[in-house]
């Protein structure tokens, strides 16, 4: 399977600014407006302070993701829907853990740029 290019938008090229675990650098990747419902946080975040401040303690985790499957649609010029399946094998102190996460990136083309509009994250259920 062919990988997609760095700037495409896709969970492969969030996942890798996470993978730098500076929240600076994942923060870049979200619009000034855009909205987070992120996987630890019963909160609507809405703009990059929000985005910035969560990710400031997610990354502490030292976070490891792994596509399970992504589907993406383009829903039209400049405009992609990614959503799936990761599992995150997380780290904190002693304890080791991995879980699964569902996930929904909405892309839209800015200025030649691809920015996060939206993005919800949640456990998947058991069973």
């Amino acid at each position: 399977m062919e990988r997609p290019s760095p700037s495409a938008p896709s969970i492969h090229r969030w996942l890798a600014a996470v993978g730098t675990r500076d929240p600076d650098v994942v923060t870049a990747l979200y619009d000034e407006d855009a909205t987070f419902l992120p996987t630890f946080s019963g909160q609507l975040e809405r703009g990059k302070p929000g985005v910035r401040r969560y990710f400031a303690t997610f990354l502490e985790k030292r976070p490891q993701g792994e596509v399970i499957r992504e589907n993406v649609q383009e829903l039209g010029d400049g405009l992609i829907l990614c959503s799936g399946l990761c599992d995150f094998h997380l780290i904190d102190g002693e304890r080791r853990e991995t879980v699964t996460s569902r996930f929904t990136l909405v892309w839209l083309r800015k200025n030649d740029d691809w920015r996060i509009v939206h993005h919800h994250s949640s456990l998947r259920p058991r069973g």
